[in-house]
């Protein structure tokens, strides 16, 4: 499992660096990006499965598990502003031994 995240994470990380020096994209830029196809694929998904209204639902009755998703949605948020401003400072190796270092 841990040769397997190596890879995938040296791909993304490598693949970030790759599109910031070619198309000079920010990590803004980038993090919009992932966010937007990662919240369309998670709308379709649901939809397709009937889900997408029942978890709506659920969270307007819970108001508590609506503010703890806006409090998880914010500090992952802080986590990628952090991910991205790595890989387009020090770029993409270096990223890659600090995520192997935390998880080691």
């Amino acid at each position: 499992i841990l040769i397997g995240y190596i890879v995938f994470d040296s791909f993304t990380s490598n693949w970030q660096g790759e599109l910031y020096s070619t198309y000079k994209m920010s990590s803004y830029q980038c993090m919009l990006g992932t966010n937007v196809f990662s919240s369309l694929f998670t709308g379709v998904s649901l939809l397709m499965e009937g889900m997408l209204f029942s978890n709506l639902l659920l969270c307007l009755e819970h108001p508590q598990l609506a503010y703890d998703v806006v409090g998880m949605s914010i500090f992952s948020m802080t986590g990628q502003f952090f991910i991205f401003y790595c890989i387009e400072t020090f770029g993409p190796v270096v990223f890659t031994i600090i995520m192997l270092v935390d998880k080691s």
